[in-house]
């Protein structure tokens, strides 16, 4: 409205329209149109789905600011150029989170979007229960539907996974983590963001980044997938002023006693070493890992993109895994201690733990053995490479990624056979063309379906030839890796249902979630076509107002 009355000042149509008794500017009316544009722009979405044919589904959920569970609902198909798409279908209130409601969610979407559950060939959830359970889980039941659906356990929440074990498994690292979360509340406040802007500007010139340094430090979350290493890398770039800080909010009088008490305790681990190396350690490990994050993020990646990634990433923590690079970073750390102002102390050696005596099994036991406290780190060290790399291996296992990796070798090793589940291609004509398009790739061949299908989606092949394989690569890129799409979905949500429109309609949220998320279809459309709708819905009272469209 607001931004009609100022129209209005410049333009006497409007102000003409915004005088009458009866402008349709109601929210209900507002309600409305705002359906209207959604469900044509719904409409677009599900003749590009049918038109590809195969499609996956990618669900999630989340609570918004007025503690209502949203559960987000996506589709993925891959179109005539084989390039893999990802779309949002709409936003609905889950009257409770079991995988029933859940599933009769997610099949009442393809009943409304006209779309046959018989083309669904994947599905992309996180791990709870509700949606990943073998027996009642959403995934369970629409396999129960169609077998041909492959299951993929979200790797971007896998990878997350690996690194909450990393941090359970390994006592340095959990500490550290906790260190950075409490620390980087506690400074955020308003008041005690300038203390620590204060200290960071008078700060000692060796400790600054540049001219452009932040003076603020980065909240650490343990479930977001790529803020750690910032928040690790802020932290230690900022080491004495937030020293310094710390210790201002301990001798402050208007700090809470509980606060100082937890406070006190983070200032004495922070002058140990092994904090320090814990934080550069967490940082060495956590870098590497957050690029495959940003990676599996994507939405036209496949499968076979997203194991060469993380098998980069084992392959970078297997090369970290040796003396050099401990001694190394134990160096750089000592050296780091050197150009602090704080006083740091010096590393000690593990206490020597006596294995019980119910465990020996002779009469004069060996002496338990006593490891100095370069050592301990080390042990440490090896420790949390170990864990990280195995989880990564663990959780990537799964009998999804295991299927479709089977179907990708098929088409890119000659000779591999086809896994029985792939009753959609034939095989025999598959094998003719994979000769006839082996013989034209250029060197060196492709290594992922992802430049195969780039290499044959090119305007240089027409959609008639190659059908078997572009059909195997459209099955294989039609499964998704990962529900970052349903992630980006919610951070739309939180721009859309802001804490001032808390008592905002789900209908109207949804219709807006949807118009927010499809920008580009939403300004295509044919506001004549909207209109003409919009008139006709009630003829008797928008006829005389709009006339016939």
């Amino acid at each position: 409205m607001r931004m009609l009355q100022d129209r209005s000042a410049v333009s006497p149509e409007v102000k003409k329209w915004l005088e009458k008794k009866t402008n349709f500017l109601s929210h209900e009316c507002q309600d409305e149109l705002f359906e209207v544009m959604a469900t044509m722009v719904q409409r677009d979405i599900a003749e590009e789905v049918k038109k590809s044919g195969w499609f996956s589904v990618i669900a999630d959920g989340t609570t918004d600011v007025s503690r209502t569970e949203q559960f987000c609902v996506c589709l993925r198909h891959v179109d005539e150029t084989l390039c893999a798409k990802e779309v949002f279908c709409g936003l609905y209130a889950a009257p409770d989170t079991s995988g029933e409601t859940l599933f009769k969610i997610i099949v009442d979407v393809m009943r409304r979007m006209a779309i046959d559950i018989g083309n669904l060939r994947g599905m992309c959830f996180d791990g709870a229960s509700n949606m990943s359970g073998a027996l009642k889980g959403v995934q369970a039941r629409l396999a129960q539907q169609q077998p041909k659906a492959v299951y993929v356990h979200c790797l971007n929440h896998s990878l997350d996974l690996a690194l909450v074990e990393e941090a359970k498994a390994v006592p340095i690292i959990g500490d550290v983590m906790n260190i950075v979360r409490d620390v980087s509340t506690s400074l955020n406040t308003a008041k005690r963001r300038n203390m620590f802007e204060e200290h960071v500007i008078l700060g000692d010139v060796s400790q600054s980044t540049g001219p452009g340094r932040s003076k603020k430090l980065l909240a650490l979350c343990p479930t977001r997938w790529t803020v750690r290493s910032a928040a690790f890398r802020r932290f230690l770039d900022c080491y004495d002023a937030v020293m310094d800080t710390v210790d201002d909010i301990i001798d402050d009088n208007g700090t809470a006693p509980d606060v100082k008490a937890r406070l006190r305790g983070v200032s004495i681990q922070l002058q140990h070493f092994e904090t320090l190396f814990a934080m550069y350690l967490a940082l060495q490990i956590f870098e590497p890992c957050e690029c495959l994050a940003k990676t599996l993020q994507k939405p036209s990646l496949s499968i076979g993109d997203a194991i060469k990634a993380a098998n980069d990433l084992v392959s970078i923590l297997d090369s970290q895994r040796t003396d050099q690079s401990f001694s190394s970073l134990f160096t750089s750390v000592s050296k780091r201690t050197t150009e602090l102002t704080t006083e740091i102390a010096p590393p000690k050696a593990p206490r020597v733990r006596r294995p019980p005596r119910r465990l020996e099994q002779t009469s004069q036991p060996c002496p338990p053995a006593e490891l100095d406290a370069k050592a301990g780190l080390r042990k440490q060290y090896f420790n949390a490479i170990d864990i990280v790399s195995a989880e990564v291996r663990r959780r990537f296992n799964q009998p999804g990624v295991k299927r479709l990796s089977e179907m990708e070798r098929a088409l890119l090793e000659p000779g591999r056979p086809l896994p029985p589940e792939s009753d959609e291609v034939d095989e025999n004509k598959l094998r003719s063309e994979l000769e006839v398009l082996n013989s034209l790739r250029p060197q060196p061949r492709t290594t992922t379906v992802a430049e195969l299908a780039r290499y044959i989606g090119s305007a240089e092949f027409t959609p008639e030839y190659l059908i078997e394989v572009r059909k195997l690569c459209k099955l294989i890129m039609t499964v998704p890796v990962s529900a970052a799409s349903a992630e980006r979905v919610f951070s739309a949500l939180r721009h859309v249902k802001q804490y001032s429109r808390s008592t905002m309609a789900q209908a109207r949220l949804s219709h807006l979630m949807i118009l927010n998320v499809h920008q580009e279809h939403a300004l295509k459309l044919n506001l004549r076509a909207v209109m003409r709708e919009f008139v006709y819905r009630s003829p008797a009272k928008r006829v005389p107002a709009f006339g016939r469209q």
